[in-house]
């Protein structure tokens, strides 16, 4: 039985002082205790294996929940984990794919993404809605009430839709009033995990140009130990002055696979002072892309390995930080040793250590940074501009994680395209900078078809951005760093038939599947058309799919044209058609 809340109130409020705030504070934790402990249905009914974990680095982000597998199938019945009604349905080709959003009593939301797909009374619902607005992508909130489940109904079918690299169940809890995803490993799901974490790698950085760590300004130090126990290999010191940093390569596994998930928390101790600490209990959204900040972005783009840096940086508002002392820098000043402790948790309460001594040194850096002319201080709290004759960029304040020299110079190609540095990809970016190209007069009558090309290692230049062409310049905004170009694409994209032929014979239920692709600036939009009337057609990204389920409730028996439309990032259409008959 529930609790009459407003007769507890009303009865604290009787009471007199010193009483009430020690009472509001047990309920406020028992309330918070009851919101932990809720019995929840699994989301599916088979054991709960997780490929991915909640605050697991992925790119340009942490992940917001659970991946759990499916035993490599699609299909299996997803269950709504308890009382609630459907506030969000989302189709996309990409991101989560098919995807459903409940709300509960409880002021919680769970979210179930890369469906295969929903509940009948749903998809029927949802296809209504993509013919109304013809188009296969859609973002839709249904009237309130108008789908209910109950705790243990199947809301639809496991899948691999959208981005997802294999078939598994994305899983989420979140904050309904703030959005904010929650943790789904602090609620009594049944996954099991003993193991402890794993420590792969240390990083250790002057944060100064006085600073220095082993007379450098970064040092990488090897793992010895295991089983939760770990220190520097044998032979391996570290010595330092100044400010110093640490970055840590961590990863967790659980008891069931061997998938390499995110750890919940790292604290740092010097000798009995604690500098820092992280726990990752929610998550925002609107600063998840902070991520980049709060890891060695550089390392991983060299090496894609994912180090957590155990001290924060200039442009940093996250806030999963406990403790931040001195923003988590070493302060090694004089002779002496510091004794440190590293401690990484998992949800579970299973933790591993690394345990090692800093030596101080009286002697500050003396090493000599080059010049380099081409290399500009980019100070990430201030907005900043570069210009040549045939290039330029902005980069608005905040835009960097951390201030730095970065490269920028421009040059003409061999076919007298322009070409412009700015950084490399090693360089992280928040916010989108833009960046600008002089036309040469030459590609001036195909202007509309130029797009923006990144120039990868091998000198090839590859689509990036379809950009806006401004007079004689091209403009573009961009969240990487690197090298780019102008392209210029005049093909139209391509269509091939898979599953049809002019004078085909479809019943209901038949497929009618293409493979579309573009090798210019990317397919922008794409639709598929009966008789000159608009037809619903998914579309799969990774194989290039394009296909129509045909529906005799839609189209009735007989002679039909079908035609299918394909247009670039840049106005190139191609169109396909046949005719078939349908019964």
């Amino acid at each position: 039985m529930e609790p009459n809340y407003s007769f507890i109130f009303a009865q604290i409020s009787n009471l007199r002082m010193p009483y009430k705030p020690a009472i509001y504070l047990f309920i406020f934790l028992f309330c918070q205790f009851r919101a932990l402990a809720q019995d929840f249905h699994p989301p599916l009914n088979i054991p709960l294996v997780l490929s991915g974990n909640f605050g697991e680095i992925r790119s340009n982000h942490f992940h917001s929940g659970l991946d759990i597998k499916t035993q490599g199938r699609i299909g299996l019945p997803v269950f709504c984990i308890t009382d609630g009604t459907v506030a969000r349905v989302k189709v996309s080709p990409y991101g989560y794919g098919k995807a459903l959003y409940i709300n509960h009593p409880n002021g919680q939301t769970s979210v179930y993404a890369h469906l295969n797909s929903f509940s009948p009374e749903i998809e029927a619902w949802i296809e209504d809605q993509q013919y109304a607005q013809k188009s296969y992508d859609i973002n839709t909130f249904p009237p309130a009430g108008k789908f209910v489940f109950k705790k243990g109904d199947e809301i639809g079918k496991s899948g691999n839709s959208g981005s997802s690299g294999g078939p598994h169940l994305h899983f989420e809890i979140r904050d309904t009033k703030t959005e904010r995803p929650i943790n789904p490993l602090k609620y009594p799901f049944k996954i099991a995990d003993n193991k402890a974490p794993s420590i792969y790698g240390l990083s250790v950085y002057a944060l100064d140009d006085k600073s220095h760590v082993n007379n450098t300004h970064y040092a990488n130090f090897s793992m010895g130990g295991s089983y939760g126990n770990y220190s520097l290999k044998p032979g391996e010191t570290i010595s330092a002055h100044g400010n110093i940093g640490f970055a840590l390569h961590t990863i967790d596994r659980l008891d069931a696979a061997n998938n390499k998930c995110g750890v919940y928390k790292v604290t740092l101790s010097a000798g009995n002072d604690i500098l820092y600490q992280f726990e990752i209990d929610e998550l925002d959204f609107s600063t998840n892309r902070y991520m980049n900040a709060h890891i060695d972005y550089r390392n991983y783009k060299k090496y894609r390995k994912h180090y957590h840096r155990l001290y924060t940086v200039e442009n940093n508002p996250l806030d999963i930080y406990n403790i931040r002392k001195r923003n988590g820098a070493l302060q090694c000043i004089g002779e002496g040793e510091i004794p440190i402790k590293i401690t990484v948790e998992d949800v579970a309460g299973n933790a591993s250590t690394l345990e090692f001594t800093v030596q101080c040194t009286a002697q500050p850096s003396t090493r000599i940074i080059e010049a380099n002319p081409n290399q500009q201080w980019v100070d990430c709290k201030k907005p900043f501009e570069w210009k040549s004759d045939i290039a330029s960029v902005a980069i608005p304040s905040s835009c960097l994680y951390l201030s730095e020299y970065m490269d920028f110079k421009s040059s003409t190609d061999n076919n007298g395209l322009p070409v412009l540095t700015v950084g490399d990809e090693t360089y992280g970016a928040q916010k989108s900078y833009t960046l600008r190209l002089k036309i040469p007069e030459t590609l001036m009558p195909k202007a509309n078809k130029i797009h923006l090309g990144k120039v990868a290692a091998n000198g090839r230049a590859y689509p990036d951005n379809p950009g806006e062409v401004h007079g004689a310049w091209f403009e573009a905004k961009n969240r990487e760093f690197g090298t780019y170009t102008l392209l210029v694409d005049t093909l139209n994209p391509y269509i091939k038939p898979l599953s049809f032929y002019p004078g085909k014979e479809v019943r209901n239920g038949n497929s009618l599947r293409f493979r579309i692709k573009d090798s210019g600036s990317g397919i922008q939009e794409y639709n598929m058309y009966i008789d000159d009337q608009w037809v619903l057609a998914s579309y799969d990204y990774r194989t290039g799919a394009l296909t129509h389920i045909f529906d005799t409730e839609r189209i009735k028996p007989g002679k039909h044209v079908l035609r299918v439309e394909i247009l670039d990032k840049v106005g190139n259409l191609e169109s396909y058609s046949g005719t078939f008959t349908s019964y």
